[in-house]
């Protein structure tokens, strides 16, 4: 029996689908059907643009994830979590 394409929940779907179910549904099965629109690119730069605002502000601290390796992204999550350092650092994403 072949294994289900099992999709991810997160908070970003979360919001799009209370914005927009059609949005959530695209976003989900058709990302080539969506529109990336001037607006949107403004939004998602103004975004990028408040991360990199805040670890100016609040570093140091480690920049993780992996965008396209979920796997690798939780273990080095895991591992600077364990890590015991005074103060505690700050994780960013």
């Amino acid at each position: 029996m072949p294994t289900p394409n099992l999709t991810r929940l997160s908070k970003s779907r979360i919001v799009a689908g209370l914005q927009c179910e059609r949005r959530l549904w695209l976003g989900t099965y058709r990302r080539d059907a969506m529109e990336t629109t001037p607006a949107s690119q403004a939004v998602l730069g103004a975004g990028n643009d408040v991360g990199d605002l805040a670890r100016e502000l609040y570093d140091p601290g480690r920049l993780t994830g992996h965008v396209e390796n979920i796997a690798k992204a939780l273990a080095e999550t895991a591992e600077a979590l364990q890590f015991n350092a005074s103060p505690p650092s700050l994780l960013y994403e």
